[in-house]
């Protein structure tokens, strides 16, 4: 049995590094059950804590230390969101640089956003699958490789399907990918409050239409389905907060079946 969360857990007393502390106490971000994992694992940075009748494979020994790194990720990329999103809150419309950095922050924001998921499905993967410490894809370890296009498309997990088959969470991956691979989504500008605004259109789109080449069939499909770019960005932050919130609620109870599959146990 992993380390066991008191009652009284309290994630404003946890003892964390200087990032941590930002994340919680600055950007107020939700990372309650994301503590109580770290806690479980004692941070997961040494594999001193896991004990076993039988000597552990150095290769276990390591992918529970790769808990460590990507719940670390987890909580910075998440940060990096959060961070990204107040600030173009602040951005002054009368500079030049003005759009440079909305689009600049923009593009920040969903990459991070989608580097929460990566990491998320490593740990689903580590703890899960039953070899995850030496499966391998050619020469090389999937537990240093997978991601979650690739958790969701060639593992199956009933617990997490809800949030695998999410139309919102596909259509954050999809502007993740637009934005690390393809060109950028065109911002539309209020003429008379300068008020920015997206096209829900873009969440679906693999390739965006781009405004100069094909304006007609832009304007059509684009134009009339606008949001508020903040509250876009908002909303989809919300569900990426709430989710890897849920998600880390169960990859609590997921250590069981870390430590069944390698005859092992966490030390409480």
């Amino acid at each position: 049995m992993a380390r066991i969360i008191p009652p009284n857990f309290d994630v404003n007393k946890e003892a964390l590094d200087s990032n941590e502390l930002v994340i919680r106490d600055t950007l107020k971000v939700k990372i309650v059950n994301w503590a109580k994992f770290r806690f479980s694992i004692y941070a997961g940075n040494s594999s001193d804590v896991l004990l076993s009748p039988n000597p552990i494979d150095n290769d276990v020994k390591q992918a529970f230390i790769e808990l460590a790194k990507s719940h670390y990720e987890v909580v910075n990329s998440i940060g990096y969101a959060k961070f990204s999103l107040s600030e173009l809150q602040t951005f002054d419309k009368a500079k030049l640089d003005y759009l440079f950095r909305i689009n600049k922050g923009l593009k920040e924001f969903y990459i991070h956003l989608g580097s929460v998921f990566d990491n998320l499905a490593r740990l689903i993967f580590i703890l899960n699958i039953a070899d995850s410490a030496t499966q391998k894809k050619g020469s090389r370890l999937i537990r240093h490789w997978i991601d979650w296009p690739q958790l969701s498309k060639e593992y199956s997990f009933s617990k997490y399907s809800s949030i695998i088959n999410n139309q919102i969470l596909n259509e954050i991956l999809v502007l993740r990918n637009n934005y690390i691979h393809n060109w950028r989504s065109v911002i539309f500008i209020d003429s008379k409050t300068g008020d920015l605004f997206l096209s829900n259109q873009i969440r679906a789109d693999r390739n965006y239409l781009w405004h100069y080449e094909e304006s007609a069939e832009f304007n059509s499909k684009y134009r009339n389905d606008l949001k508020p770019l903040i509250q876009f960005m908002t909303d989809d932050f919300n569900f990426v907060e709430n989710c890897q919130n849920t998600i880390f609620e169960q990859l609590i109870f997921d250590l069981s079946i870390f430590e069944t599959n390698y005859n092992l146990k966490i030390k409480e």
